[in-house]
């Protein structure tokens, strides 16, 4: 009975393990999708101070709700960094 007790218990351990790797391929998927998103936010932010420049505008205010935008995006992507190692440690 031994034997049948050591292998459930090792069916169990490697379960868990399993579902950890899936959530944290689940929170990984999320920082990449953030990660994403500010690549397309920095392109546009790009662009936004090129055309301004070449339109000879002053650069000093344009783009700020997109820094705010990036900020957001970094501050997301430490609270799912948060969340993931949390989830590890449960």
């Amino acid at each position: 009975m031994g034997f049948f007790k050591d292998l459930g218990e090792e069916l169990e351990n490697a379960i868990d393990r399993g579902a950890k790797m899936i959530d944290e391929a689940g929170f990984n998927s999320k920082i990449n999708d953030k990660r994403r998103e500010i690549d397309k936010v920095e392109e546009e932010l790009g662009e936004l101070f090129y055309k301004a420049y070449k339109d000879g505008e002053d650069l000093s205010g344009i783009g700020a709700y997109l820094f705010k935008k990036i900020d957001d995006l970094y501050v997301d992507i430490e609270k799912i960094e948060a969340e993931k190692e949390a989830a590890k440690k449960s």
